[in-house]
C-alpha cells in the first residue's frame, strides 16, 4: 500500500526514518513489533499489532501477539499481567512450539501467583518439546523449575541467561508482579527477561 511521508522541519533524516520503519513494518511485522517494543514504544507496538494482526499470515500472528503482550507489560499499568496473558495463550495456541510464548505466559502466571497453571503450562511445553532436554532451550523453563523446586536447573538456566545477555534485562510488569515472591522461592528473580 503506497504511503506519503511529510515533514515540515526540512530534516530529511526524519522522512528516511519514517519510510524505513514503514517498510520494515510492512515486510516483517513480527520483527517490527519486537523492534518497537525493544525501543520502548509500547503504545506504538500495541497500535501496530492491533492493526496488522488481521492482515498477516497465521505464521506471523504469534509474534505480533507475543509483543503485544510484552508491550502491555512494558506500560506497567494495573492488571498488566492479567491483560497480557490472553495474548501469550493465543500465541502458543497458534504456534505450539513457540517457546518464548510459553516463557512469557509462565512469567505472567507467576506474577499473578497462578502456580498450578504455571506448572501445567511448563509440563505442556516439555511435552510439545519432546521432553527435557528437548527442542525448547532449558532457560525457557526457569519459572517452571522455580515452581517445582528444581532449583539446580533454575540456577543453571539463570546463569546461561545472564551469560547470553551480559547481565540481566528486566521490565516492569505492573504492581501485581510484586506478589510473586509470596508464592515462589526467592531464587534468581532478577534474572528473567521477556523475549
Amino acid at each position: 500500500m503506497p504511503k506519503t511521508f511529510r515533514d515540515n522541519t526540512a530534516y530529511v533524516q526524519t522522512l528516511i526514518d519514517a519510510a524505513a520503519e514503514y517498510l520494515y513494518g510492512e515486510s516483517e511485522p513480527g520483527l517490527f513489533a519486537k523492534y518497537l517494543n525493544d525501543e520502548n514504544r509500547p503504545d506504538e507496538t500495541i497500535a501496530f499489532a492491533k492493526t496488522h494482526l488481521p492482515l498477516v499470515s497465521i505464521e506471523e500472528q504469534p509474534y505480533l501477539l507475543n509483543y503485544w503482550g510484552n508491550a502491555i507489560l512494558t506500560k506497567a499499568a494495573p492488571n498488566a499481567n492479567a491483560e497480557a496473558l490472553p495474548f501469550y495463550r493465543e500465541a502458543v495456541r497458534i504456534k505450539p512450539d513457540y517457546w518464548v510464548g510459553y516463557n512469557n505466559l509462565m512469567l505472567g502466571l507467576v506474577n499473578l501467583g497462578e502456580v498450578e497453571e504455571l506448572i501445567k503450562t511448563g509440563q505442556l511445553m516439555a511435552t510439545v518439546a519432546g521432553g527435557r532436554p528437548g527442542k525448547a532451550s532449558e532457560d525457557m523453563y526457569q519459572m517452571y523449575d522455580n515452581a517445582v523446586y528444581n532449583l539446580r536447573a533454575s540456577r543453571a538456566a539463570g546463569i546461561t541467561d545472564m551469560a547470553g545477555t551480559g547481565g540481566t534485562v528486566t521490565t516492569q510488569s505492573g504492581a501485581e508482579g510484586c506478589t510473586a515472591v509470596r508464592f515462589m522461592p526467592p531464587v534468581d528473580w532478577g534474572m528473567r527477561r521477556m523475549f
